[in-house]
């Protein structure tokens, strides 16, 4: 059982020409995995193209997303940045 759990949100940060992927839970987990290869992310994101990509990112780099719920309803986050 994993003893690092992060909760929270999952987002892209979009700059002008640029389409970053980030959310502190994220980043710190991802970091903490990539040390430990322990972790657990709890989050949801959208039924749309930006949560597939973080699906996808997520499998890419074998974190589970079994704890990431699909939500049909609302839009993945995104942060503008200018």
């Amino acid at each position: 059982m994993d003893r690092i759990i992060a909760i929270g949100e999952i987002l892209f940060d979009v700059y002008p020409d640029l389409r970053k992927l980030g959310g502190a839970p994220l980043n710190f987990l991802f970091h903490i995995f990539k040390f430990s290869g322990q972790g657990t992310l709890i989050s949801r994101v959208g039924n749309d193209n930006p949560g597939k990509d973080i699906l996808q990112f997520l499998k890419s780099n074998d974190l589970s997303s079994k704890f990431i719920q699909i939500d049909n309803k609302h839009l993945t986050e995104r942060l503008q940045l200018s």
